[in-house]
């Protein structure tokens, strides 16, 4: 009840929300001269910060070069302007946001070219949540290249923290987070969670731009709060340009539109520059999620399922100490990796009570599960129809059900994850749970486990994913040359019928991370 009733005072509460890292008090910029440009001194930058903090991630391949020593060159303050101008005015064709050029757009543009190794893991990063961007904002009917204004936020670190307390890849503070439906306890932090908050985010920007019917007023909103801004109009006579309100914006926020700007040129002519992603140990398309019917240990699931703890940890940002609660009311989820999925759901019931038993070596559990497929078992299935409501997702559904998106799409002969209101989705939700291993006493389990091999170590087998690929058309062939930038979702948005399984199968493309600017994908039309 009272989560509805802010909601239905969120445009009376809009001008006192502050979104990010902003201080309300922050000194204003001073004009040093009449001009409506004027140098900002990033050296103390929060943006610069949130890119440092990547170092800090280790969760990329180690044996990558990202950096081309032929074509990178740090001394990027001898390229000439016309160089960034040309290539700007190109990415401001293709967007309805407005993306200029100027002094300092220009330092900004420096600022992350003279970091190529953090740039490279941002690069990365992207591969796991841009699909993820992409798919809200496309719902939302927003335009796509705000993706980037969570480079400049968090530098796609899930798990950044502002000096402020802003929390993950959008940077909510905790009262922004709440009024947007946020959970945040003690266990769960939604702030952090990849598809909560950018839900959230997309929310929360929707209804800045309809307050100030400005991208650039929307966005400089989001970073210092709407009251700000709309004290900076006052101030300034009524203005409404950003560029002319920077004098009366907090410091933060007159580099923050700037930041955004150069972002979208950093990102989409990294290549021009020798640099190239380097890439994370996953991405999006390798995936899953499962619900999770009793609390876990973080910790002791990731020993079960023999994978490093960081890694779960990373794709779970949203549980503050490694724990999933479980309750009657909420319902929890855990990505995991697809083949690690299949492992899950073969032997959930053991695992729960293995859980249970905190005696226990969580590496022997794992020695005595059983594969994991990932392809469901109809015959334990009870079929149900879903009727899609307004503004859900493809993956918000998978969810609630328990099973994944490539089933939902199989299932129903889905080219993609695009779906609309009122369509009929038939589910198959598994209602018998598969047999699982006998769970014995700690004293038993502990004597079988020793009467074998001590020194073998413990190996958790799985089937390979036997989903049927798409086949070829006999339609008409195009060629698509990719660009940078560009994702696999947003090159398959561009063709009907045409989804991301479809591009890797005609393509021969292993996985997202194999998409590389300048190759020349094959594509079937009917």
């Amino acid at each position: 009840m009272l989560r509805r009733i802010l909601l239905s005072l969120f445009p009376l509460l809009l001008p006192i929300i502050s979104i990010a890292q902003v201080d309300v008090n922050d000194s204003l910029v001073i004009y040093q001269d009449s001009s409506t440009t004027f140098r900002l001194d990033i050296s103390d930058d929060p943006f610069a910060k949130a890119l440092d903090e990547l170092f800090k991630l280790n969760l990329f391949k180690s044996d990558q070069t990202v950096v081309r020593t032929k074509e990178y060159n740090p001394d990027v303050s001898q390229i000439p302007d016309s160089v960034f101008e040309t290539r700007i005015r190109r990415l401001n064709s293709q967007t309805p946001l407005r993306l200029t050029y100027n002094r300092e757009v220009r330092q900004y543009i420096e600022m992350y070219l003279r970091k190529p190794q953090l740039v490279a893991r941002m690069m990365g990063l992207s591969q796991l949540y841009f699909p993820i961007f992409e798919e809200v904002f496309d719902k939302y009917n927003m335009p796509l290249e705000i993706k980037y204004l969570a480079m400049v936020e968090s530098a796609l670190n899930p798990r950044a923290t502002s000096v402020a307390g802003a929390q993950g890849l959008w940077q909510f503070i905790y009262s922004t987070g709440k009024l947007m439906g946020l959970q945040i306890t003690s266990y769960v932090d939604e702030r952090n969670d990849p598809y909560k908050s950018t839900e959230a985010a997309a929310r929360f920007l929707r209804q800045l731009h309809r307050w100030f019917n400005d991208w650039d007023l929307a966005l400089a909103a989001y970073n210092s709060g709407p009251g700000n801004v709309t004290k900076a109009i006052r101030r300034s006579g009524g203005k409404t340009n950003y560029w002319e309100l920077r004098p009366y914006l907090p410091r933060e926020t007159a580099g923050y539109v700037p930041a955004f700007i150069a972002v979208n040129y950093v990102i989409n002519y990294a290549h021009e520059h020798g640099i190239y992603p380097l890439e994370p140990a996953i991405t999006f398309y390798d995936l899953d999620t499962v619900v999770v019917r009793e609390p876990i240990d973080l910790r002791h699931l990731a020993e079960i399922l023999d994978m490093p703890i960081d890694l779960l940890s990373f794709l779970n940002p949203q549980y503050r100490q490694n724990i999933v609660p479980s309750n009657d009311r909420d319902q929890y989820f855990v990505a995991l990796p697809r083949h690690k999925w299949g492992l899950f759901i073969a032997n959930e019931d053991t695992i729960y009570a293995f859980l249970r038993e905190n005696t226990r070596s969580y590496t022997e559990i794992a020695s005595r599960l059983k594969p994991g497929d990932d392809t469901p078992d109809l015959t334990q299935r009870t079929r149900i129809v879903h009727k899609v409501k307004r503004g859900e997702s493809l993956g918000a559904i998978a969810r609630r059900y328990n099973v994944s998106m490539s089933d939902i799409r199989a299932w129903n002969k889905l080219k993609g994850n695009n779906i609309y209101a009122n369509q009929k989705l038939t589910i198959y939700k598994r209602t018998t749970t598969p047999a699982a291993a006998p769970v014995q006493s700690a004293t038993a389990f502990n004597t079988t486990a020793n009467t074998s091999n001590p020194t073998a170590v413990p190996v958790i087998r799985h089937h390979s994913d036997s989903s049927p690929k798409p086949q070829k058309s006999e339609g008409k062939v195009e060629y698509y040359r990719v660009n940078p930038g560009d994702t696999l979702y947003s090159i398959a948005k561009r063709y009907e019928g045409v989804s991301v399984e479809d591009l890797m199968a005609w393509n021969n493309l292993k996985n997202a991370r194999d998409l590389k600017s300048g190759m020349k994908l094959k594509i079937y039309l009917n």
